[in-house]
């Protein structure tokens, strides 16, 4: 092979060689700036990096909140309570939720309900120190009976403690339109008295008044 021939055949091996490496850096820029990408995200997206996990006491005060609509808010000693009926239930009947939001974490409570809430309380009922949560319901109907459902509270939780109804003489002219209500620590409760003659609408036989008694599990004069 003449000397010319060797020089060019140089040449061209020199030009791919550098050729190839101009290729290569280039790959890798365009490799470099994809992953710059992927870290930031796309405004679509976002960006990717992992979502901190919510605390138990966060989630739960978010689920109240999505359903605050009518919500009874109670707060005593550090202690949050939302009571609420769900959303689409009708007010006649149905179900309640309370959100509990304690030191110690949240808690839920579902419960059956005969009518509409008409009172809700977060007190020490009875003496024990701790706060106590009441919810009392009022059914639909000419009467309007209460239900009282309460909940002492027993190493962090709520548990339901059915209280004892009106005794025989009590019950004597009784044909519901109770108030219930908490006051200064004590459950109360006062009802109209009907004579045998008296309609729905007049009761003419006074006042009843009384109190829950804890101590002797039942209602008795205020």
């Amino acid at each position: 092979m003449r000397d010319g021939e060797v020089s060019m055949m140089r040449g061209k091996t020199a030009l791919i060689v550098c050729l190839g490496w101009i290729w290569a850096i280039s790959l890798g820029c365009r490799v470099e700036s994809r992953r710059g990408e992927a870290g930031q995200g796309t405004p679509e997206q976002g960006n990717q990096q992992p979502a901190e996990v919510e605390s138990e006491q966060v989630r739960g005060e978010k689920l109240s909140g999505s359903e605050e609509t009518g919500a009874i808010s109670l707060e005593n000693a550090g202690i949050r309570a939302h009571v609420l009926v769900p959303e689409g239930e009708a007010q006649s009947v149905g179900t309640y939720l309370v959100h509990i939001a304690l030191p110690g974490g949240v808690r839920q409570i579902r419960e059956n309900r005969d009518g509409t809430i008409t009172g809700a309380w977060l007190e020490d009922l009875d003496g024990d120190g701790d706060a106590d949560l009441i919810v009392v319901m009022t059914s639909v109907g000419s009467g309007s009976y209460p239900t009282l459902h309460f909940f002492r509270q027993e190493r962090g939780e709520f548990v339901l403690h059915p209280l004892n109804d009106l005794s025989e003489e009590q019950r004597s002219g009784y044909m519901g339109h109770d108030i219930v209500e908490v006051k200064e620590g004590k459950l109360l409760r006062t009802f109209p008295k009907y004579l045998p003659s008296d309609p729905n609408s007049t009761p003419s036989g006074g006042t009843v008044a009384l109190r829950y008694s804890f101590t002797d599990d039942g209602w008795l004069d205020q």
